[in-house]
């Protein structure tokens, strides 16, 4: 069982992106939007995460990532007409596709890892993330 110290950072690590995603940023003067990267897979969010490197696997499906509302208005406009965008979904080598599994948007750049929303992650997510599970304070 993961003690609540991994649960708080792991909430914080999850939320994070979240919580800056679909805001508008200012730059130059410009403004520009910018919203989380979260898709759907198997009836289940996943929201990206930054991550080390990792032997991606094969593909094993398609992901949907809904369109972005960015123009920060009141809500999502329910007329709007953009179909959501399809993305391969890889497996990445050791970690099982519900907890975890990459991506390629562009393939110029590296694949990112995208992670389970509401789920503990594994040893093995949290060490391609590069973070380190604190063991429970009972186990101490």
């Amino acid at each position: 069982m993961i003690g609540s110290r991994v649960r708080a950072a792991l909430a914080a690590l999850v939320t994070t992106p979240l919580a800056v995603g679909c805001t508008a940023m200012s730059g130059g003067g410009e403004s520009a939007a910018s919203c989380a990267f979260v898709v759907e897979y198997e009836g289940h969010e996943y929201m990206g995460m930054d991550s080390g490197e990792f032997e991606v696997g094969a593909k094993v499906g398609t992901a949907l990532a809904p369109p972005c509302n960015d123009t920060g208005g009141d809500g999502w406009d329910e007329s709007r007409t953009e179909e959501p965008t399809r993305y391969d979904v890889y497996e990445i080598e050791g970690v099982d596709v519900e907890d975890a599994f990459s991506v390629h948007p562009d393939f110029e750049e590296s694949p990112f890892m995208l992670v389970r929303d509401g789920r503990d992650l594994p040893p093995e997510v949290m060490e391609i993330a590069g973070r380190r599970a604190t063991p429970p304070e009972d186990s101490r």
